[in-house]
């Protein structure tokens, strides 16, 4: 597991990176809607159908660790063109299975934001957007795809932000450009940081494209990190029946400081509910990262820090170490957990502190999400102990 590349249930809060793929929340912050209206020779497509190709896959990124610490990465910012006097779809999946959300609304769109190159202003009603359908129904357990017809006038010439619900900034548009005429420094508002999105925990990907091309522009990010996980993994096993010893090891690399490493009790939580979660592996090939299906379980659940745990329950062998600068080293965490109430599902979410010496303020590094304890309740469902060790990413 690299610091570069954390999932989201395990981010150290190092660095932002800036990959303005798919990723954002839209929901109209002050922005002005621009309903549709089309030339006579052109419609949006019609309620129901959908784009005719896939989305292209997003291209492997560049990135270089120099020995200080110093990390040049390469982001990718996705642009959409399309000719003038055109029409085309973008497609766009909506899922509330990552969080847990559900939506039941309408679906808004709209044009934002518009130059040309030579930063002069171009009318946004030369470019209109719809939505079909305009209202959706989207949960846990129930997907819907959104085709947004996008229509194009004769002489809209420009460089669009078009607004996709829940995408926040809108997404980059370029009508009447090739691929090779288009820079980074175009669309500069959609590299800035906005703090005024209203928040909606959907997913949404754009999944298909049709008559518009889907282009990346590079966008290089240079930073300093103090330190870098760069494996991880975690054993469990059962010594009694009703006992479980969990082993989770970091591998941990330090730059130019040394680096103090310890469990922050306050910040590690055990989770007790009464209903079954589901957990299973997100992704599947982490053993540290689980995802509960069921969030409606975790509703009322008990959350308790580790350091309020009585010895009987849980014992921690966690030491505080230091390891010296430019050096790589194993952080070896054990707990041992008795006697869980049979009455209850429960779940581990340990976290790290890691710190430069001389008072800095520590960084907090989520080791394990919902890792699950097999004692208790141990009929989750899916997850069986064997299950439970392996390689985390």
């Amino acid at each position: 597991m690299s610091t570069l590349q954390p999932s989201l249930s395990r981010t150290p809060v190092a660095f932002l990176f800036v990959v303005l793929l798919v990723v954002g929340v839209f929901a109209g912050y002050g922005l002005t809607y621009v309903p549709l209206s089309l030339s006579p020779h052109q419609s949006p497509p019609g309620q129901g159908q959908q784009c005719t190709s896939p989305a292209p896959p997003v291209p492997a990124r560049n990135e270089t660790i120099f020995r200080n610490g110093t990390v040049v990465s390469e982001g990718l910012l996705e642009v959409l063109v399309m000719p003038t006097g055109s029409t085309g779809q973008v497609c766009v999946q909506y899922s509330g299975a990552e969080f847990g959300s559900e939506y039941n609304g309408p679906v808004s769109s709209g044009v934002y934001w518009t130059n040309n190159s030579d930063g002069e202003q171009v009318p946004t009603s030369l470019v209109n957007v719809r939505a079909f359908p305009s209202q959706m129904s989207v949960s846990t357990y129930v997907n819907e795809t959104i085709a947004y017809g996008i229509n194009s006038s004769e002489g809209s010439n420009g460089l669009y932000e078009v607004g996709l619900f829940l995408f926040c900034p809108g997404v980059p548009l370029a009508v009447g450009y090739h691929e090779a005429e288009l820079n980074t420094s175009d669309f500069a508002w959609a590299l800035e940081v906005y703090h005024g999105c209203p928040f909606l925990a959907l997913q949404h990907t754009i999944v298909g494209l049709t008559n518009i091309q889907a282009i990346f522009l590079p966008v290089w990010n240079r930073y300093t990190m103090t330190y870098n996980i760069t494996g991880s993994s975690v054993l469990s096993f059962n010594p009694a029946p009703n006992v479980q010893n969990v082993t989770f090891r970091l591998q941990v690399q330090t730059f130019a400081s040394p680096l103090n490493v310890s469990l922050s009790l306050n910040d590690s939580t055990v989770v007790r509910v009464l209903y079954d979660p589901m957990l299973t592996r997100s992704p599947a090939n982490d053993s540290c990262s689980w995802y509960p299906n069921d969030s409606e379980a975790l509703d009322g659940g008990v959350w308790t820090q580790f350091g309020q745990f009585g010895p009987g329950n849980m014992t921690i062998d966690a030491p505080s170490v230091q390891i010296p600068a430019y050096s790589i080293a194993i952080y070896t965490l054990s707990i041992k957990i008795a006697s869980y109430s049979q009455a209850y599902y429960y779940a581990l979410m340990p976290t790290i502190s890691l710190a430069a010496p001389g008072g800095v303020q520590p960084a907090l590094q989520s080791v394990a999400a919902y890792y699950p304890v097999n004692i208790g309740r141990s009929d989750f469902t899916g997850v069986a102990a064997q299950t439970l060790s392996g390689a985390c990413s």
